[in-house]
């Protein structure tokens, strides 16, 4: 129930922000909601673990992969300079953004799939309702994506140039590992005719095909009525709704301030914003030497 309510959750509060990494970051609760199921079915039978185990592995490496493209392509889309810029930011955007979805024959359609099958682990009622759900929750992330693309879509222009070029050659990688990762785990191709038989491939378009629906509906919709977008959560809601609530509290804790008190020079703050700031640039800058560490580490430990 809590893996269900989270993902419908992060759907709800992500469609409706206006910052592009904050929907990211709604849909990755939204996720994290569905695999919180998986960990329920489990609960509830322990013989599944085996299984759920598997599928969990395949569905968090899908996720993080898929994930941290979009992240990455975020600035260098948006800063995109040339046409070719353009149109590899639009492909690289799109391909991970698919893959989130769960659209057929993307790493994301696999792992859903892969998640789904302990669903007969369940009893009943409940196999009936969860197998009805998260083809809906697949509905959601397909909103999430499509909120997503209208705020980071690269147009020529756009912004001003902005020197990303450190973060193209990870962007691309993290793309590729997206589309063809998940073909070469142990078994993918021996398993490939049930991966991509008809049946599923209907399970993985139906959901994908219901967001892109909905999402022409509403703009259709707000177009002719003149229906604005609702405001959305703060970033961060929970978070922000308890400062919120502890902040007279915390400011009726404050000694009052004398009317003879000598002014106090005031304390030296770091600026922590700035600092990350500056620590990010340096950190895009060189991004390709942080990805060659990353293979290097993953290259001696598979080899061990």
């Amino acid at each position: 129930v809590l893996g269900l309510l989270g993902a419908l959750l992060g759907t709800i509060a992500g469609i409706t922000q206006s910052n592009a990494k904050t929907v990211l970051a709604y849909s990755s609760l939204s996720q994290v909601g569905i695999m919180l199921v998986a960990i329920g079915v489990a609960f509830i039978d322990p013989t599944a673990w085996p299984t759920l185990l598997a599928a969990l592995l395949v569905y968090a490496a899908h996720h993080g992969l898929a994930k941290g493209a979009l992240f990455l392509g975020i600035l260098p889309a948006r800063h995109a300079s040339s046409t070719t810029q353009v149109w590899f930011g639009r492909l690289g955007l799109l391909l991970p953004a698919l893959a989130l979805a769960g659209a057929p024959f993307t790493s994301g359609a696999i792992a859903k799939l892969a998640l789904k099958e302990p669903i007969r682990y369940l009893p009943g009622f409940s196999a009936v309702l969860v197998g009805v759900l998260l083809p809906l929750a697949a509905t959601g992330t397909t909103l999430l994506m499509i909120r997503f693309l209208t705020l980071a879509w690269p147009q020529r222009g756009r912004e001003e140039h902005y020197d990303a070029r450190g973060l193209w050659i990870p962007w691309m990688a993290a793309v590729t590992a997206t589309v063809i990762g998940i073909w070469l785990l142990p078994g993918m191709i021996v398993d490939l005719e049930k991966v991509v038989s008809l049946e599923k491939v209907w399970a993985s378009t139906w959901p994908v095909v219901a967001g892109i629906g909905l999402a022409i509906i509403w703009q259709n919709m707000s177009r002719r009525f003149d229906v604005q977008t609702p405001g959305g959560l703060p970033a961060g809601d929970i978070v922000v709704l308890v400062e919120r609530i502890l902040s007279p509290l915390r400011n009726s804790r404050r000694p009052p301030k004398l009317n003879d008190e000598s002014p106090q020079p005031d304390r030296v703050r770091l600026d922590w914003p700035a600092l990350m700031g500056r620590a990010e640039s340096q950190l895009r800058l060189h991004t390709w030497l942080v990805l060659l560490g990353v293979l290097a580490a993953l290259v001696y430990f598979l080899g061990k």
